[in-house]
């Protein structure tokens, strides 16, 4: 059976482990949030809280009602993308050598290290998107595909349901080697004390700024006990919060401090609604790589006891 033979017959065979590729190749950046599978579309996620309180016992009931839902709407889209490719071409970039003297590999094997090589392309533009993605219908990048956390937090601050006032918005002053760690201990003394209860707390910033903050750790803490190593990867006022930087972050003002469970990104991955193939094509020396998925992103909740969103601009 020839390579192209072997591609087409395990892409089918091997479609779930194909859809997952992208989900696995972003378990740098997804381990510090939440992954919700099966949404297709729209979900409703969020929280609900009240004043609820027990009280000094009495017989008639006067009960009370105090409760509010914070419903949010997690929102996914299908995207596709149809790549030619040369499977030679790609093959010998994937193993080093020719086709024909891979005598004992699987089928399987060669699929999934294929499939990979295809997948993790997808899936590195994905983790680019995760913040900075703007819904477009009519666009053709994967930064078209879905409404991302920046965009979805600029939308609420105009709407002024992320603001001041509301204290799930900070204005921190430009980030440099000098101020590092006093801007990020200033972004999380803004947070309400009940976020900084939260189990699982992240700050979510640019790798510039994790640069920055380790500079200044060097210059400042040298001496500490704990800041016994150049890489830094918790707030130094607080040793419970995660400093997570986050690629998709590169350029943007805005820094994010959360949990992990309100920094959710919405998947299918468990109908047949997704889709991955590797196909013959029009093209006698290229096959097709076909792959449908949803994606999206939300946060569960935008209120202060969940979310703390900080930039550098005024509302």
């Amino acid at each position: 059976m020839n390579l192209e033979q072997v591609l087409v017959n395990s892409g089918a065979k091997f479609r779930k482990e194909i859809l997952a590729m992208p989900v696995v190749a972003l378990g740098k950046s997804l381990q510090h949030m939440t992954v919700r599978k099966g949404v297709r579309g729209d979900e409703t996620v969020g929280g609900y809280d009240s004043d609820a309180e027990i009280r000094p016992y009495v017989s008639t009931k006067n009960a009370t009602d105090t409760g509010k839902f914070f419903g949010r709407t997690l929102t996914t889209y299908l995207g596709d993308v149809v790549e030619e490719f040369d499977p030679y071409q790609l093959f010998s970039t994937v193993y080093g050598e020719s086709f024909s003297s891979l005598t004992d590999r699987k089928e399987a094997d060669v699929v999934k290290d294929m499939a990979l090589a295809m997948a993790k392309k997808v899936a590195s533009k994905i983790g680019k998107a995760l913040f900075k993605a703007k819904r477009n219908a009519s666009g053709t990048k994967t930064m078209d595909l879905f409404n991302g956390f920046d965009t979805i937090a600029a939308t609420e601050i105009t709407a002024k349901t992320i603001s001041t006032a509301n204290g799930n918005l900070f204005i921190y002053e430009t980030i440099t080697a000098a101020n590092a760690g006093d801007q990020l201990k200033a972004i999380y003394a803004a947070a309400s004390d009940e976020l900084k209860e939260q189990e699982n707390l992240k700050m979510y910033i640019p790798q510039t700024v994790l640069d920055k903050y380790e500079e200044w750790c060097l210059a400042t803490l040298g001496a500490v006990a704990y800041n016994q190593t150049y890489a830094q990867n918790k707030l130094h006022c607080n040793r419970n919060v995660d400093i997570v930087p986050m690629v998709g972050l590169k350029g943007s003002e805005y820094i994010y401090f959360s949990t992990k469970e309100n920094m959710l990104v919405g998947v299918d991955q468990l109908s047949d609604a997704e889709k991955a193939k590797i196909r013959e094509c029009d093209n006698p020396k290229a096959l097709q790589f076909f792959m449908c998925l949803y994606w999206g992103v939300q946060f569960e909740s935008i209120q202060k006891e969940f979310l703390l969103v900080a930039r550098t601009t005024a509302e």
